[in-house]
């Protein structure tokens, strides 16, 4: 078979000749041709650990690349020198004004062993998420930690994590069986949540109410609620009584949000809640993987006014041509 020639000065031209040019070249080809990171990574190869091809790499990126690959270029050197680190700096800022993937911010904060760099990191999603919007006010996590629910326990630091970058109020997350257990999650990281919550693991009963009582108890305002759970409730209290009673002493109805995953129970939840005459806002991830980058989004929905989301999205202007 022969052997087609490539295109005179294309990039696919630039791509196969990466590794025969000199920094500079191969940088500034990069630049002209926009050559994406992953492809112009593997065409350098060992060369890639150059000082002025990496500059040009990072000039390149896109926030969700730079993000992504934070820790490569720390392993590059990237963190020990200052010109390096000052092109990192500036695109950090770029990628500030970025929507998209704050998740996978949260993921690079976790990947990276310094400190300051954690913290750059931790500032840039502060500003991706100001820039996206989402719920407000005070929220509880409820998190069902009964038998064969492990998957509920991560799911649940996810959910926490997003919601405490996105309100300015408390973020209480409460972990229950047949009794709860409490973590004040206010302005926590994702990072520092699984910390703070690692002892945590699947067993006993399920009664979801025990957590909301547990905030009944303490005379904590809350706007919103999040469940994380199979929906198993089989143990007293039940969450609709205590909903009811929560209801009263606040003196309005808070938004309930599920986040229905696959267990051994079969779902009681829902129907007792219907029976109540309790509103119920379902996100149905049974069998299903459950996609850590997604939980941001289903997050983002979430409002302490569960109409106002429509609201928001009919304020939108139509384009007028």
């Amino acid at each position: 078979k022969e052997k087609l020639p490539l295109p005179k000065g294309s990039i696919f031209e630039a791509v196969a000749n990466l590794n025969n040019m000199t920094p500079v070249e191969a940088a500034g080809a990069i630049l002209r041709f926009k050559i994406p990171f992953l492809i112009a990574s593997g065409a350098l190869g060992a060369k890639i650990k150059d000082v002025d091809l990496l500059m040009a790499l990072i000039d390149r990126m896109s926030a969700t690349e730079l993000v992504t690959n934070t820790k490569m270029l720390e392993k590059l050197g990237m963190k020990d020198n200052p010109a390096l680190r000052g092109a990192y700096e500036k695109a950090l800022e770029k990628a500030a004004t970025s929507k998209q993937n704050i998740l996978k911010t949260t993921q690079a904060v976790e990947a990276v062993s310094g400190e300051a760099l954690k913290e750059r990191l931790r500032g840039l999603q502060d500003k991706q998420i100001a820039a996206a919007g989402g719920p407000d006010g005070d929220w509880l996590v409820l998190a069902d930690k009964s038998g064969s629910m492990h998957h509920a326990i991560e799911v649940a630091r996810d959910v926490a994590g997003a919601l405490a970058k996105f309100v300015k109020g408390k973020v209480h997350l409460v972990f229950f069986d047949v009794t709860p257990s409490y973590v004040d999650v206010t302005s926590l990281s994702l990072d520092q949540i699984k910390k703070a919550t690692r002892h945590f693991v699947a067993d006993g009963g399920t009664s979801i109410g025990c957590g909301l009582n547990r905030m009944l108890l303490e005379k904590a305002p809350l706007d919103g609620i999040a469940i994380i759970s199979d929906g198993g409730e089989n143990n007293p209290p039940v969450f609709p009584d205590v909903y009811k009673k929560y209801a009263q002493f606040i003196d309005k109805d808070v938004p309930v949000y599920l986040f229905l995953l696959q267990g051994q129970s079969a779902d009681s939840f829902t129907p007792s809640m219907s029976r109540a005459g309790i509103e119920l806002n379902t996100f149905d991830l049974r069998n299903q993987e459950v996609d850590y980058y997604s939980v941001v989004n289903l997050v983002q929905t979430m409002r302490s006014n569960q109409y106002s989301l429509v609201d928001e999205i009919m304020a939108v202007p139509l384009v007028s041509l």
